[in-house]
């Protein structure tokens, strides 16, 4: 039976009652690691005639940066906040005599070359993981990891500034590491496609080995779990009606057969979890995918599952049902059921979060270039509030977010020397020792 890794809950659980620890002298930096991090911007280009430019890129892209960790979301809120915290910054980053206006923050982004901004976001942000997160927390090597496939529309793009007239929205897909919470990918989606098309020209791009490839019913198509397999990887993909015969089949083979499948071996699993004034029941079924004529047009197919899941209120004594099913080249029911759970992670952990903390559906940015690149800003210090959680009492996003702004300056500092990971490693080492001679 194959497992799934979940390194970042280990290290949150590891770290929760350490807070206290991380205010300690030894987590604050002189701005020496801060100009470091500040650096990795260095090759993030853009289309502009440099000749022309009175502002550079990097303190374009690194000023948005500092302003979303103090919770400025509008291009105005960017200006002003480079203009409050010059006084501070100006130790760490070369400032222009005078500072560029809210449209230049806005018509810059709309420049900048997003592959280049993502391969710095990414090589930092994997470098970090690997310092505070893989060196202190054991990892299975023969658990897989699950990559998410999702798209998202950004709901406030479909708008033209300051009227009422509606243009179609603009959405990204995005590529989501659930095991380490961090987007590998993101692109934006053309107009002229979907997300079909798109998954299948940057799957091949990715590393995918040995990774579990989750996906909703759009994106169950028969090229995608040839692309998925010639990676070396495997497939739980949802299914639903755009492919009728096959799903109607697979809806008439589980009718009446639940009792059954549940008196089989390894095939069965059920969860409950209880919340508040609900009852969740999950149980899941597996099915061997020989019964099926049409399970041989999916290359490896091995198992159709059905996942039920029954809501039971306690309170107004009522009860919902619902059945899903997916399909997948593993026949381990335990494994499978992890990686639909984990699926959920890209909605709960990335789109939500983007939303709920830093209101992307509520900026009315229209260019897609712009759009995606201050997106990946979101998704940098979405991962980032993970990994520096620890440092503050309260773990959720939001509170590490408001505890980190309550002293910016200070924590800011903090922040660089803590991703830093060598004072960390030390203070695990001493509590393990500590506890052992306990």
């Amino acid at each position: 039976m194959a497992k799934i890794n979940y390194t970042i809950n280990k290290y949150k659980e590891k770290l929760k009652d350490y807070h206290m620890l991380f205010m300690e002298d030894k987590f604050l930096d002189n701005g020496e690691k801060l100009k470091e991090f500040i650096n990795i911007f260095d090759n993030v280009s853009d289309s502009r005639i440099k000749l022309k430019c009175t502002y550079s890129t990097k303190f374009i892209v690194v000023i948005t940066f500092l302003a979303f960790l103090d919770i400025r979301e509008t291009w105005q809120e960017i200006a002003d906040f480079a203009e409050d915290k010059r006084y501070f910054l100006e130790q760490f980053i070369e400032y222009p005599e005078t500072l560029p206006v809210h449209d230049t923050y806005m018509r810059v982004f709309s420049k900048i070359n997003s592959d280049t901004l993502e391969n710095a976001i990414i090589e930092f942000l994997t470098e970090a993981i690997d310092l505070v997160v893989n060196q202190n927390i054991t990892k299975d090597d023969e658990a897989l990891d699950i990559m998410a496939i999702d798209g998202k529309v950004l709901k406030g793009s479909g708008r033209l500034y300051n009227t009422a007239n509606k243009i179609q929205n603009n959405q990204i897909m995005h590529f989501w590491d659930v095991s380490n919470q961090l987007c590998v990918k993101s692109v934006v989606i053309s107009e002229k496609t979907n997300e079909i098309p798109t998954a299948q020209q940057v799957l091949p791009t990715l590393n995918i080995k040995n990774k579990i490839i989750t996906a909703d019913a759009m994106n169950c198509q028969k090229e995608t779990v040839r692309i998925i397999r010639e990676g070396q990887a495997h497939y739980v993909l949802a299914i639903k009606g755009n492919h009728s015969e096959f799903y109607q089949d697979i809806e008439k083979h589980f009718t009446n057969k639940f009792d059954e499948i549940k008196n089989t071996n390894n095939y069965f699993k059920m969860e409950i979890e209880k919340n508040h004034n609900q009852v969740e029941v999950r149980e899941f079924f597996l099915v061997k995918a020989n019964s099926f004529y049409q399970g041989d047009e999916w290359k490896d197919l091995k198992s159709i599952v059905c996942h039920k899941k029954k809501l039971w209120n306690v309170h107004s004594k009522t009860e919902s049902i619902e059945y899903r099913y997916f399909i997948s080249d593993l026949n381990d029911v335990e494994t499978i059921s992890l990686a639909i759970r984990g699926h959920w992670s890209v909605e709960n952990q990335l789109h939500y979060s983007l939303d709920k903390f830093f209101n992307e559906d509520a900026n009315k940015t229209i260019d897609k270039i712009a759009n995606n690149n201050l997106s990946l800003i979101r998704k940098m210090i979405n991962t980032l509030l993970v990994l520096i959680a620890p440092m503050f009492r309260n773990g959720s996003k939001m509170r590490t977010l408001k505890s980190f702004r309550s002293n910016y300056e200070i924590n800011l500092l903090r922040l660089f020397k803590f991703l830093d990971g060598k004072d960390l490693k030390e203070l695990l080492l001493q509590k393990e020792k500590d506890i052992n001679l306990k």
